[in-house]
């Protein structure tokens, strides 16, 4: 893959996101406000509303814009790694590639496999516009260029086999796990998500009172950052002082040394700056889910009381509890919804519906891969 076609990927990944989250956010006022008129009401036969209100715009009351969102996270996510791998790392003196760079070299064909599943659906919803409803939309037209974009540019852009990526799949995953990278990431992940978590309830403290459970959440946070802060700063220093020698050290002790000294390294305002608009994207989908989810159950809550809620559903769970977080996650649930004059009987049901959502996917999906690796060992 060349320079210019993962450039473009970016390019038609972020035109692609930007028309998605108009397309949400247009549906979301729609839903709020039936005389809401549209920027993209143009005429009787381009109109984003008619589209929206007919039975395409939405999958069992959830619009069909959520799901291109997170598919251009996806897409965005995949692009940025494919970009990274060119040029792709070569062996140095016989070594080996690090896993960061093994990983990403595959990126495009994974890239591709995700857009050949867009496209699919793009394929759909176009011939239900055109044909069926005979009604275009200017931002559903912007989605369907950007998946056709990414399709033709990332399959041109791979090289390697389909019916080896299964297989390549596990094995850069394993790659990932064991990487000193993908652990120092993992820190860093959690550091900036407590960050955006703390701004995401300081906005949404506006909207309610401050109890004092929230007033000792916004203080926990507060000590996370100052303890992330100062292994930050002990892998520095450690980094520094201790001389690096792989002589009679075993495998955890090295991938700890360098994990330690990923950590060390000074992480740049770019670097920081991504992983904040990452961390962002990431809690702010979240909320989406938040306001869906509390949409299905009869609940009406405004962004910034949805902005609210995530922020506290998520810094909730660092209490320590069972696993799965049962029990500390519907008491967290209730009691903010409480604050906001939900009944206990609407937000228990949006709590237990809302820790589906995520735990039941996450949960089969680890099901799968250690039973896919249980039947490669056979």
């Amino acid at each position: 893959m060349t320079r210019r076609t993962a450039a473009l990927l970016l390019l038609f990944s972020v035109l692609g996101l930007a028309a998605s989250t108009a397309s949400a956010w247009v549906h979301y006022h729609i839903l709020r406000d039936p005389s809401y008129a549209s920027f993209c009401d143009i005429s009787a036969t381009w109109s984003c509303t008619a589209v929206y209100e007919s039975r395409f715009g939405a999958f069992r009351g959830i619009p069909v814009a959520i799901g291109g969102l997170i598919w251009f996270m996806g897409a965005l996510l995949l692009s940025f790694a494919a970009w990274r791998s060119i040029p792709p790392r070569l062996p140095v003196h016989g070594r080996r590639q690090p896993a960061a760079a093994v990983v990403t070299s595959a990126a495009p064909a994974y890239l591709f496999v995700w857009s050949v599943i867009g496209l699919s659906f793009v394929l759909y919803f176009a011939y239900a516009s055109f044909v069926i409803l005979k009604t275009f939309c200017i931002l559903c037209v912007l989605t369907y260029v950007s998946v056709i974009a990414i399709f033709l540019l990332s399959g041109s852009g791979t090289d390697i086999p389909m019916r080896s990526l299964p297989g390549r799949f596990l094995r850069d995953l394993r790659a990932a796990l064991s990487s000193p990278a993908t652990l120092a990431s993992t820190v860093l992940f959690v550091a900036f998500a407590i960050v955006t978590l703390a701004l995401f309830l300081a906005v949404g403290l506006n909207v309610v009172a401050s109890p004092g459970w929230l007033v000792r959440m916004a203080v926990g946070a507060a000590v996370l950052l100052v303890l992330i802060g100062a292994a930050l700063v002990f892998a520095r220093q450690y980094a520094r002082r201790r001389p690096r020698d792989r002589r009679g050290r075993g495998r955890v002790r090295r991938i700890a040394r360098d994990t330690i000294e990923t950590l060390a390294e000074p992480i740049g305002r770019r670097h920081a700056a991504t992983w904040m608009a990452l961390s962002i994207g990431t809690w702010s989908l979240g909320t989406v889910a938040v306001v869906l989810v509390a949409r299905s159950v009869g609940i009406d809550l405004s962004p910034l009381e949805a902005v609210f809620v995530s922020a506290a559903l998520a810094l909730g769970v660092a209490i320590p509890s069972s696993p799965g977080y049962v029990g500390t996650y519907q008491w967290i649930g209730v009691a903010s919804l409480g604050l906001l004059d939900v009944p206990v009987n609407e937000a228990l049901a949006f709590t237990i519906l809302m820790q589906a959502t995520w735990y039941v996917p996450t949960t089969a999906a680890g099901g799968a891969f250690v039973g896919l690796r249980a039947l490669r060992r056979r």
